[in-house]
C-alpha cells in the first residue's frame, strides 16, 4: 500500500493511508478474486473425482476428508488448506500442483 505524504499548517510533514473507500474497493477486489478461485478450485475437484469414477464417499474415505466438507469444496465455499488438497490429490493419484487451478480468470468470466 502506498503511504500519502501531506503538509500540515505548522509546515510539517504529516503521514496519511489512502481512504477508507479505496481500500475496501481493494478488499473487495481481492475477496472476489480469491472466491473465484475456490469457485474454480472446487470445480476441478469434482471433475477430477468424476473422471476418476469416485462418488464423495469414496473419496471421503481415501482422503479422511468428511464428505460434507468435500461437498463444500465441490461448491467453491470452503477454504482448502494446502495439506487437505493433498490428501484430496494423493486419494485420487494426482499431483498436487495439477489440482490448483492457474491463471487468472478471464474479465468475462468474474460475476
Amino acid at each position: 500500500m502506498v503511504m500519502i505524504h501531506a503538509v500540515r499548517d505548522n509546515g510539517r510533514a504529516a503521514s496519511r493511508w489512502p481512504s477508507a473507500s479505496i481500500k475496501v474497493a481493494e478488499m473487495t477486489k481481492e475477496r472476489d478474486s480469491d472466491n473465484i478461485f475456490l469457485e474454480r478450485l472446487g470445480q476441478r475437484i469434482r471433475t477430477v473425482r468424476g473422471l476418476h469414477g469416485m462418488s464423495r464417499k469414496i473419496l471421503a474415505r481415501v482422503s479422511g476428508i468428511s464428505e460434507r466438507y468435500i461437498a463444500l469444496l465441490e461448491s467453491g465455499k470452503g477454504n482448502v488448506s494446502i495439506v487437505l488438497l493433498r490428501r484430496i490429490s494423493n486419494a485420487m493419484g494426482m499431483q498436487l500442483e495439477d489440482m490448483i487451478p492457474t491463471g487468472e480468470p478471464r474479465p468475462d468470466q468474474r460475476r
